[in-house]
């Protein structure tokens, strides 16, 4: 009885050590080809991420990936990004998706096609909606409010893998909403670049961002080139280990204690 007390004890202290709330997957990361840079965005572009606004539905994602021997309990994600707000444009909800990333190359892009959600989530309130404070007041991009966001979902755990997630905005039939790009152009986030989806724009599959967003050219702003890039997204919650990691430890203590009689 001592010893299986002991061992339960040693489990409790190991699984109370990885429950505290941090974050998963942070996009926040601003320009990293220039120093100094202090948003958490880079100022490049944005993408649509809206339903029942103008835009009747959109989605901009990112990926996260979730290393072998731990599963990731997701509670919460931010987002930062820019609104047409429009007269009498209101926002209260928003739309999430979490997608397991396509493992067949032959078909389908980085989401294949039909692929089943493994959490989806509508017309969930948000926590938080504000426009972030500048230096000198109100932030905005392009003339236009920067906002950010923030959602508490129904906890979804993902065991070891790699998935992408997206955030939409909800609006009543009026403005719109996008995402803002983050990187300057180079991926740092969990290995993929962003990606998108919209009937609307005429993509009914996931595309990656690269293949469908398009900035001016800086040595010819008269031509557009491809863009691939990051979105400014935040995952909140907590790292567990996997059942299996768990038996293993289990199980090693027990072959320790073992050795020790």
């Amino acid at each position: 009885m001592i010893r299986i007390c002991g061992l339960t004890a040693l489990l409790m202290v190991c699984s109370s050590a990885a429950v505290a709330e941090i974050i998963l997957q942070d996009n926040y990361l601003g320009n990293p080809n220039e120093p100094g840079w202090a948003f958490p965005y880079d100022g490049v572009a944005a993408q649509s991420s809206e339903r029942r606004t103008i835009v009747s539905e959109s989605w901009a994602g990112d990926d996260i990936v979730v290393p072998v021997g731990v599963e990731y309990q997701v509670q919460r994600l931010s987002w930062i990004g820019v609104l047409v707000t429009g007269p009498g444009a209101v926002w209260e909800t928003v739309d999430i998706i979490i997608l397991p990333r396509n493992t067949t190359e032959e078909r389908g892009g980085p989401i294949a096609p039909g692929a089943t959600p493994v959490a989806e989530f509508t017309d969930i309130p948000m926590d938080e909606f504000a426009q972030r404070a500048g230096e000198s007041g109100p932030e905005t991009l392009w003339g236009l409010p920067v906002y950010e966001g923030s959602v508490t979902i129904p906890e979804v755990t993902l065991p070891a893998g790699h998935y992408y997630f997206a955030v939409r905005v909800v609006g009543n039939n009026r403005g719109q909403h996008f995402l803002l790009t983050t990187g300057g152009g180079v991926d740092f986030g969990a290995g993929e670049m962003g990606v998108m989806q919209s009937e609307f724009f005429f993509e009914p599959e996931w595309i990656d961002i690269v293949d469908y967003l398009e900035i001016p050219d800086p040595d010819d702003p008269s031509q557009r080139i491809p863009y691939a890039t990051d979105f400014a997204y935040r995952v909140y919650g907590e790292i567990v280990p996997e059942p299996a990691s768990i038996a293993l430890l289990m199980l090693g203590a027990v072959v320790l204690r073992l050795r020790r009689r």
